[in-house]
């Protein structure tokens, strides 16, 4: 049981440096980088105490994303690269994840009537997210490629991580149920990291839902808390996490929130 509760504490660590990176709290500064490769040592302690230790490969591949995440965008890349460049990356650390973890998973998707459920269920949620003014990166305005793009590599790799990887560790220590809402709390935390930006965000934007910053913040909490609580039901394969159906969901979800505001 010891080793399951190591590879949570390692997987939270990891977590933890993406979400500090990516969602704008640590700026391009070499304390930001020390902070981000003492994650990242903790996490590699902690694999090798839950008796799965990652190969070197595997270290010097999430060594190199993580330094990749701290080029100066300002110098090397421009807005729209940066931006497609980033979900990318998390994409490819997904994929890493599941190499370290030794984590299999299932990509089937011939449920028609599951598959329209999804779409529906999206719609609401997108409707959702449009009247809470969900911040979007400008870069995609205008252009159906880039939004399609965008959103994919958005969708799977937040998939890839807090479904593929994250939910079925989660599994291994808890019930199916209560996994459920560890994921769920997880993927709501990581999002609000940047609380403050976001509070300040609703301040000066507003949303059509509320003029109360604060309550936006907390009903855009409970709106990602009830996303992941689906998208991880979504994930229950056969015998294996099934991928394919909450990516489909994010995408979705994701898709037709953006495509309204861009045009």
């Amino acid at each position: 049981m010891k080793e399951k509760y190591f590879s949570l504490a390692s997987l939270f660590l990891f977590l933890l440096s993406f979400a500090l990176r990516y969602q704008g709290v640590l700026s391009d500064t070499l304390s930001s980088l020390l902070i981000v490769v003492v994650l990242f040592a903790g996490a590699v302690f902690l694999l090798k105490h839950a008796k799965k230790s990652p190969s070197l490969s595997d270290i010097i591949s999430l060594g190199v994303v993580y330094l990749l995440s701290f080029v100066d965008k300002s110098a090397v890349l421009n807005q729209t690269l940066y931006g497609l460049v980033q979900p990318l990356l998390f994409a490819l650390v997904g994929f890493f994840l599941l190499r370290i973890f030794d984590i299999s998973l299932e990509y089937k998707g011939r449920d028609i009537k599951k598959i329209a459920i999804i779409v529906g269920v999206s719609l609401l949620f997108a409707y959702l997210f449009l009247l809470l003014n969900e911040p979007f990166p400008g870069f995609i305005r205008g252009s159906l490629f880039l939004l399609i793009i965008y959103t994919f590599f958005v969708s799977l790799g937040e998939e890839l991580v807090f479904r593929g990887v994250s939910f079925s560790l989660i599994r291994n220590a808890f019930s199916l149920e209560q996994a459920m809402h560890v994921q769920a709390g997880l993927f709501t935390f990581i999002h609000l990291v940047s609380i403050g930006t976001l509070y300040q965000f609703y301040k000066g934007a507003g949303s059509l839902l509320l003029e109360s910053a604060g309550l936006n913040v907390f009903i855009y909490a409970v709106a990602l808390y009830g996303f992941a609580i689906i998208a991880a039901r979504q994930a229950i394969g056969e015998k294996k996490t099934n991928i394919l159906y909450p990516v489909l969901f994010h995408w979705l979800v994701n898709f037709f929130n953006l495509l309204v505001l861009i045009f």
